[in-house]
């Protein structure tokens, strides 16, 4: 680990960002490290997702908020009503921020993405 050479003590913080399918991919990643003993050198993990889908299953989701509530695993989720239409899941874990609203023109814009002749 690059953390071991830049803290040798072991107490550093690890942050993952992603976007997309690589947000969902932080999300996971994120949580194998702050719930892993095998990395249990690092003080907290801080992941950065933007406009990524929900993760995991129900059981995911309540291991995900127990690692927050202790401090080991912080997580914000950014969307960014990007043209990529992202809904909202009963899966969607960490503080969940909207960044702006989309505009007309982007919402006629989504809208010619996905239409199909």
């Amino acid at each position: 680990f690059v953390g071991r050479e830049i803290a040798p003590s072991g107490n550093y913080q690890l942050g993952i960002t992603g976007y997309s399918l690589g947000g969902a991919f932080a999300t996971l990643v994120g949580f194998y490290a702050a719930a892993s003993d095998q990395l249990a050198h690092i003080r907290k993990v801080k992941v950065f997702a933007f406009d990524s889908p929900g993760v995991g299953s129900s059981s995911f989701v309540h291991s995900h908020r127990y690692l927050e509530k202790t401090g080991k695993l912080q997580h914000a989720s950014f969307s960014c009503n990007d043209l990529w239409l992202r809904r909202p899941s009963q899966y969607d874990v960490g503080l969940q921020v909207e960044l702006h609203k989309m505009s007309t023109i982007g919402r006629f814009c989504r809208q010619r993405a996905f239409y199909v002749r």
